[in-house]
């Protein structure tokens, strides 16, 4: 998958939302592709066969295909249309250029145009004006498998590791704070931790504080019923809560 399309899962599929330059790009290189297809004129039945094959090679690479592919661009496309338009009018010259290469067909539209050419795209695992390559940790993974590099596949970001959920450090590497490692992922700890070893709330290294404070409250309220009951005998009682029994 060309890193740009998971940025542009990210950034929403609405109408309204504005997509960074290389996601337009992709939405505008899909078009071309698009009608490409829709204007092959592959099926052909009865009549002189050969003048039907000559007649269609002439018009695979024909001005008139352009023309009739450009006047389409981007009709098709449901979300961010307008911002598709705008490229396509200001990319116009270079599409023309692409189409009448002499090895078009073996060139990749995406490199050629966004990355190549538009200068707005980078390929995958780069990132930033240069398209620099992201950093690997020491296994060649990008950000530890757990994550993705700042900018990768555009000319944005800074390389830096963006951690998924749970993980943390400089490769995502790490387990975030109130996580704990199984082999290689990281799982959160019970909702009486704010820090932990293990799952359970008997497995904390450090409690949430404000479970702590809820338990006291509890124990708190218990003895003051009981010694409104009963002035002379005052039993302290460890209330059951649902992170265990609470100390006092």
């Amino acid at each position: 998958m060309i890193p740009a399309l998971v940025s542009l899962k990210k950034s929403g599929t609405g109408k309204n939302n504005k997509l960074n330059d290389c996601m337009r790009c992709v939405i505008l290189k899909d078009s071309v592709n698009n009608w490409l297809e829709k204007t092959s004129r592959s099926n052909h039945e009865g009549g002189d066969v050969a003048w039907e094959e000559a007649k269609l090679k002439s018009y695979a690479r024909s001005e008139m295909r352009l023309v009739e592919i450009q006047e389409k661009l981007c009709s098709e496309v449901t979300n961010h249309q307008d911002q598709c338009y705008i490229l396509a009018e200001e990319a116009e010259q270079l599409l023309e250029q692409w189409w009448f290469e002499k090895d078009r067909d073996a060139l990749d539209l995406y490199t050629w145009l966004c990355i190549n050419h538009l200068k707005i795209c980078c390929p995958s695992g780069h990132f930033g004006v240069n398209c620099e390559p992201c950093p690997l940790d020491k296994n060649n993974k990008i950000c530890g498998g757990n994550g993705e590099c700042s900018g990768d596949g555009t000319r944005k970001g800074n390389g830096t590791c963006i951690c998924n959920k749970g993980f943390a450090g400089s490769n995502c590497d790490e387990c975030s704070k109130n996580y704990f490692q199984i082999e290689s992922s990281c799982k959160p700890c019970h909702p009486a931790c704010k820090e932990c070893h293990r799952f359970g709330n008997d497995a904390c290294v450090d409690c949430a504080t404000e479970k702590v404070h809820l338990s006291v409250q509890l124990v708190i309220k218990h003895v003051t019923l009981v010694s409104d009951q009963d002035q002379k005998t005052v039993h302290l009682v460890k209330p059951i809560t649902n992170y265990g029994l609470a100390d006092v």
